[in-house]
């Protein structure tokens, strides 16, 4: 965790084949997978009766989430993609930091309409989402908020172009690098 209090790390930051500015050492969305890492290892030392943990991993979970949030733009109602490393934030934004904070939590009551909307609805500046292995994230903090009906019609969308061709296992990315009509145009 930097001095932000942001997980920072001088790593191949790549969680998606989209145009995410993810080459630099602090990327949001990993950020928000530590918070979704903290809070399966509460549950973990919960389960294994390991309760003095809870205490550090939850106030780690409150300063990181604190760290995301002063994060948001206003503006454009989102997550950057990354902080550089000379302090400038990106001017990159993508589904994945809303939806990922969706998934775990992160984003404040306030802001979760504009966090779900960038998951229905994304401007057409904002990154769409490029793999299936990202997209089930992406279905998942769907199916909490109860938009089980996008994710069946994306899966038509997204996946009957590999049936068409013929393929007989999921395909890295989605034809064209995004999702075909991505999970946001309904």
């Amino acid at each position: 965790v930097d001095s932000k209090g942001l997980f920072t790390a001088p790593f191949w930051n790549m969680f998606d084949w989209a145009k995410i500015d993810d080459e630099q050492e602090c990327v949001l969305h990993n950020s928000i997978f530590m918070v979704g890492a903290i809070d399966a290892a509460r549950k973990c030392a919960g389960v294994l009766n390991k309760k003095n943990h809870d205490l550090w991993l939850l106030s780690l979970r409150k300063r990181l989430c604190k760290a995301i949030n002063s994060c948001w733009d206003d503006k454009r109602k989102s997550y950057p993609d990354s902080i550089h490393k000379n302090g400038k934030v990106s001017t990159s934004f993508c589904q994945h930091t809303s939806f990922l904070t969706l998934l775990y939590d992160v984003v404040p009551a306030t802001k979760r309409k504009s966090a779900l909307k960038n998951v229905l609805k994304p401007p057409t500046w904002m990154t769409r989402v490029g793999s299936p292995f990202a997209m089930l994230y992406l279905y998942e903090a769907l199916e909490k908020y109860g938009h089980q009906d996008h994710i069946i019609e994306s899966i038509y969308r997204n996946y009957l172009p590999m049936l068409k061709a013929g393929a007989t296992t999921v395909w890295e990315c989605f034809p064209g690098g995004t999702a075909v009509s991505g999970v946001g145009n309904f």
